[in-house]
């Protein structure tokens, strides 16, 4: 299943396969706002969600399978 989250920038959604997901951190974009930032394996997306709101949706997605 996806999940989504809202870009920091545009404030549209995206929607991310948590299989392909390899990290999550926090950082700043480059307006100098926090972001956290999701990495695959191809990119990276930056949502304003909180770190652990985004650890939470992946982790619940994985878990229910």
């Amino acid at each position: 299943m996806l999940i989504p989250f809202k870009d920091a920038d545009s404030g549209n959604t995206f929607w991310v396969n948590p299989e392909y997901v390899n990290v999550v951190f926090e950082g700043k974009n480059p307006q100098g706002d926090d972001v956290t930032v999701i990495g695959l394996g191809h990119g990276n997306l930056a949502t304003d969600e909180d770190l652990l709101s985004v650890i939470g949706k992946i982790q619940g997605e994985m878990n229910g399978k």
